[in-house]
Formats: structure tokens, sequence, C-alpha cells
């Protein structure tokens, strides 16, 4: 097996992924449909998991994905 699983094996799904779609990681940014008026609000449940693509050894991955929310 290998000691890695890369975030590219771990795939997620957005609850709204039409208004709040997860980015993807490595990079390329997303942003969410905007409302008319000056306040947007969205809200989404993202769900991670594991493609199961690789033959990884057992034992327990750790990994940190940070997202920063903007505004111009």
């Amino acid at each position: 097996g290998t000691d890695n699983i890369p975030f590219t094996s771990i795939t997620a799904v957005s609850s709204d992924a039409t208004n709040l779609p997860v980015p993807t990681f490595g990079g390329a940014a997303v942003a969410p449909v905007l409302s008319a008026g000056r306040v947007t609000d969205r809200s989404a449940t993202w769900t991670f998991s594991y493609a199961n693509t690789l033959n990884a050894a057992a034992g327990t991955y750790n990994g940190q994905a940070t997202y920063t929310a903007t505004m111009p």
C-alpha cells in the first residue's frame, strides 16, 4: 500500500451545488450565486468521501483543508 492519500482521492458533493458548489482541492476558486440585493446568504452541507481508488495501507490518515470567504 501507500503511506499517503492525496487530496485528489477525496470527492466532495454539495447539498446546493447550484448556489454554493464545493471548491476543488488545489486552488480553483468558485463563486456562489449572488442575490439581487446587498446581502447574499447561502448555506450548504458539503460531504467529503474517500474515492477508494488507491490501495492504501491500513491506518489513520489526517489532513486539513482551509476555506476562506472573501468579498470584493
